[in-house]
């Protein structure tokens, strides 16, 4: 989840039997006639629960039910406010009308997929802990619109739930995005996040239906602040920060201009994503290259190459997985691990984007506001909280992150109001797939269960930049599948 992808993937929970519990993974084919074969993964997130009228009762879940994915309060209007004995307490805040249904323990799930959960701190969330990943997100998307342009390339997506779905169990429509580079300098999401930005202004400016928009910028420092958030923010945080040739309109704030308990700042000109729109978009762009979408599930990445629309066996997969990439077989990367975040949508607009270096709350809290474009809502985040699976929404955490967002851009709200003044939409807990090392992208060639090799190219570990690496990353996953495949052809 980024102070975008990340943060916003919203969760929710469905029933499932251990048999439809599987891996959901988008993949890209070709077809037979000379061409190659791509299979492209992408995993979804599936959970259990169902929509009910709003209520002041509590809902105890069915035993029955599995869940994965990442959690949140629903779409639209609904929210979870109390989690408690593996029950949610249902009630109305203002503006919302709220209604969820809770997951019990993974035992289901643990048993199909064969493997041990950790043991996390709510029972009732341990139900996501070894989900996959949202469905065709950013960064797979991204890939196949480049790798479309191929004609030599017939490619397929698969996964449970698409954009433009707007089903209650999807949540990638519903995130936020933006672009705040955190890559430090000399490594590969330095470049990715370079490379990203000119592909993101020219859609901003030529494309308006692509949901995305410029946005003045504010990122403030305090020298006390250490931690996660703080060493997270490294780079962005810097007056001399690499991208300062990159974004428009950067400078460095006058002390007149800070805040009080800022010891430093800059501004500049960034973009803000209403997610909800863009995912599709990209979708719509594949579509009119050619690229299949499908439904489809699998448990061993090998069994991707069967999920191609032409019916032969693709020639390579895709592994953009996340998180899953940590559980799926023949993959397992053990360096992926979540970054549990929480944030608070509302339909309030400060006029700026915003950020700190951290907080006084707790070094894996963070500060940031951000106004999706088109109607999308304002973010309110936030936590970088490592190896947390939690997907309950925490009502105090909700409380201090709606506080600090009004102490740092008080126009939020009318003069001498508070929280009470937020118009919330809802309330988010997501899952960023973090990587010790940072992301991978990488080919490989993986041993199937049949014995059969399996041409493989990775591209996971994106964190909570997802959106702002997208095009960077997709273009070196689109030069290692013609590097694969040229060497394949000279076999």
């Amino acid at each position: 989840m980024s102070a975008c992808t990340g943060f916003c993937h919203v969760a929710y929970c469905r029933g499932l039997t251990p048999f439809t519990r599987a891996a959901q993974l988008p993949l890209i084919p070709a077809c037979p006639r000379g061409r190659y074969l791509i299979a492209y993964l992408c995993l979804i997130g599936r959970v259990a629960g169902r929509r009910r009228r709003p209520s002041a009762k509590v809902y105890r879940s069915r035993s029955r039910l599995a869940c994965s994915g990442d959690i949140s309060a629903g779409v639209g209007r609904e929210t979870v406010d109390l989690v408690q004995d593996n029950k949610i307490q249902v009630s109305r805040l203002p503006s919302e009308t709220a209604i969820i249904k809770a997951c019990p323990p993974m035992t289901v799930v643990r048993r199909f997929i064969g493997l041990t959960p950790p043991a996390p701190p709510v029972t009732l969330s341990s139900t996501i802990s070894h989900g996959p990943s949202t469905s065709a997100g950013v960064s797979g998307l991204t890939a196949a619109f480049i790798l479309s342009k191929n004609k030599n390339y017939t490619i397929t997506v698969a996964a449970k739930h698409m954009p433009g779905d707007y089903d209650i169990e999807y949540a990638s429509p519903w995130a936020g995005a933006n672009y705040l580079p955190v890559g430090k300098e000399g490594t590969p999401s330095q470049e990715y996040e370079r490379s990203t930005w000119p592909e993101l202004a020219k859609l901003a400016q030529e494309h308006p239906e692509a949901g995305i928009h410029f946005q003045d910028t504010v990122v403030y420092r305090r020298k006390k602040d250490k931690g996660p958030v703080s060493e997270w923010f490294g780079e962005l945080i810097r007056e001399d920060a690499w991208f300062s040739k990159v974004v428009p309109n950067f400078r460095v704030l006058s002390k007149e201009e800070l805040p009080e308990g800022m010891d430093g700042g800059t501004s500049f000109t960034s973009v803000c994503i209403n997610t909800a729109i863009y995912l599709p978009w990209l979708v719509s762009q594949c579509l009119k290259n050619g690229v299949v979408f499908r439904r489809g599930v699998v448990r061993h990445i090998a069994d991707a190459t069967s999920l191609h629309h032409s019916g032969k066996p693709a020639d390579l997969v895709v592994n953009a997985t996340g998180l899953f990439s940590l559980f799926m077989e023949g993959v397992q990367d053990k360096n992926m691990y979540p970054a549990r975040g929480q944030i608070v949508l509302v339909r309030n607009d400060p006029g700026i984007m915003a950020t700190t270096s951290g907080t006084d709350d707790g070094e894996d809290e963070a500060v940031y506001i951000m106004h999706r474009a088109a109607g999308g809502g304002c973010i309110l985040g936030g936590c970088l909280q490592a190896d947390r699976w939690d997907s309950a929404v925490d009502p105090n955490l909700a409380t201090r992150i709606m506080k600090r967002a009004i102490a740092l851009t008080p126009k939020l709200v009318p003069e001498g109001q508070g929280i009470e003044a937020l118009d919330i939409i809802r309330h988010g807990v997501g899952l960023r797939p973090m990587r010790k090392g940072g992301i991978r992208t990488e080919k490989e060639t993986i041993m199937g269960p049949d014995g059969n090799a399996v041409k493989v190219v990775h591209s996971i570990g994106h964190g909570g930049y997802g959106y702002q690496t997208s095009w960077g990353c997709a273009a070196a996953v689109v030069q290692l599948v013609d590097q694969s495949l040229t060497e394949k052809a000279r076999l």
